[in-house]
Protein backbone atom coordinates (compact mmCIF):
# COMPACT_ATOMS: atom_id res chain seq x y z
CA UNK A 1 0.00 0.00 0.00
CA UNK A 2 1.39 3.37 -1.02
CA UNK A 3 0.05 6.48 0.63
CA UNK A 4 2.80 8.92 -0.37
CA UNK A 5 0.24 11.32 -1.82
CA UNK A 6 -2.43 10.99 0.83
CA UNK A 7 -3.79 14.40 1.76
CA UNK A 8 -2.22 16.25 -1.16
CA UNK A 9 -4.65 18.41 -3.09
CA UNK A 10 -4.72 18.66 -6.86
CA UNK A 11 -7.08 20.63 -9.07
CA UNK A 12 -9.09 19.19 -11.94
CA UNK A 13 -10.84 21.28 -14.55
CA UNK A 14 -13.72 20.16 -16.75
CA UNK A 15 -13.30 20.05 -20.52
CA UNK A 16 -16.45 21.77 -21.77
CA UNK A 17 -17.10 21.60 -25.49
CA UNK A 18 -14.92 18.53 -26.03
CA UNK A 19 -15.57 14.81 -26.04
CA UNK A 20 -12.47 14.14 -23.96
CA UNK A 21 -13.24 13.59 -20.28
CA UNK A 22 -11.01 14.94 -17.54
CA UNK A 23 -8.72 12.17 -16.27
CA UNK A 24 -6.33 11.46 -13.46
CA UNK A 25 -3.29 9.67 -14.89
CA UNK A 26 -1.06 7.72 -12.53
CA UNK A 27 2.45 7.01 -13.81
CA UNK A 28 4.49 4.08 -12.50
CA UNK A 29 7.82 2.50 -13.28
CA UNK A 30 7.52 -1.30 -13.26
CA UNK A 31 10.66 -3.35 -13.96
CA UNK A 32 12.20 -0.32 -15.68
CA UNK A 33 9.19 0.34 -17.96
CA UNK A 34 6.82 3.28 -17.62
CA UNK A 35 3.13 2.36 -17.23
CA UNK A 36 0.15 4.70 -17.28
CA UNK A 37 -3.13 4.35 -15.44
CA UNK A 38 -5.57 6.87 -16.96
CA UNK A 39 -8.70 7.15 -14.80
CA UNK A 40 -11.53 9.15 -16.39
CA UNK A 41 -13.68 11.27 -14.09
CA UNK A 42 -17.37 11.83 -14.43
CA UNK A 43 -18.30 15.48 -15.00
CA UNK A 44 -17.00 17.50 -12.08
CA UNK A 45 -19.18 19.53 -9.79
CA UNK A 46 -17.86 23.01 -9.01
CA UNK A 47 -16.67 23.72 -5.47
CA UNK A 48 -16.31 20.05 -4.54
CA UNK A 49 -13.43 17.89 -3.44
CA UNK A 50 -12.90 14.37 -4.72
CA UNK A 51 -11.34 11.68 -2.55
CA UNK A 52 -9.99 8.77 -4.55
CA UNK A 53 -9.03 5.36 -3.20
CA UNK A 54 -7.19 3.52 -5.99
CA UNK A 55 -6.06 -0.11 -5.93
CA UNK A 56 -3.90 -1.35 -8.83
CA UNK A 57 -4.32 -5.00 -9.84
CA UNK A 58 -2.48 -5.23 -13.15
CA UNK A 59 0.08 -3.56 -15.44
CA UNK A 60 -1.18 -0.30 -16.97
CA UNK A 61 -0.87 0.90 -20.56
CA UNK A 62 2.17 2.22 -22.42
CA UNK A 63 0.14 5.18 -23.70
CA UNK A 64 -1.72 7.56 -21.35
CA UNK A 65 -4.44 8.00 -24.00
CA UNK A 66 -5.23 4.26 -24.10
CA UNK A 67 -8.15 3.04 -22.01
CA UNK A 68 -7.30 0.57 -19.25
CA UNK A 69 -8.42 -3.03 -19.56
CA UNK A 70 -11.30 -3.95 -17.27
CA UNK A 71 -10.07 -5.14 -13.87
CA UNK A 72 -6.74 -3.25 -14.02
CA UNK A 73 -7.68 -0.83 -11.22
CA UNK A 74 -10.41 -0.39 -8.68
CA UNK A 75 -11.40 3.20 -7.91
CA UNK A 76 -13.44 4.36 -4.96
CA UNK A 77 -14.56 7.97 -5.34
CA UNK A 78 -16.35 10.24 -2.92
CA UNK A 79 -17.46 13.78 -3.70
CA UNK A 80 -17.65 16.30 -0.86
CA UNK A 81 -18.31 20.01 -0.46
CA UNK A 82 -15.08 21.94 -0.86
CA UNK A 83 -13.41 23.02 2.34
CA UNK A 84 -10.11 24.89 2.14
CA UNK A 85 -8.90 22.79 5.08
CA UNK A 86 -9.47 19.51 3.22
CA UNK A 87 -6.00 19.23 1.74
CA UNK A 88 -2.54 20.61 1.95
CA UNK A 89 -0.61 21.33 -1.21
CA UNK A 90 2.77 19.82 -0.38
CA UNK A 91 3.76 19.20 -3.99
Amino acid sequence: MCSDYEGIGMYAYPNPGTLRRTRVVLVASISGSICYYPIPLDPQNPNCSYDMDITIYNIGTQDPDTELAKGTVSVGLSVNDWNVNNYSSNL
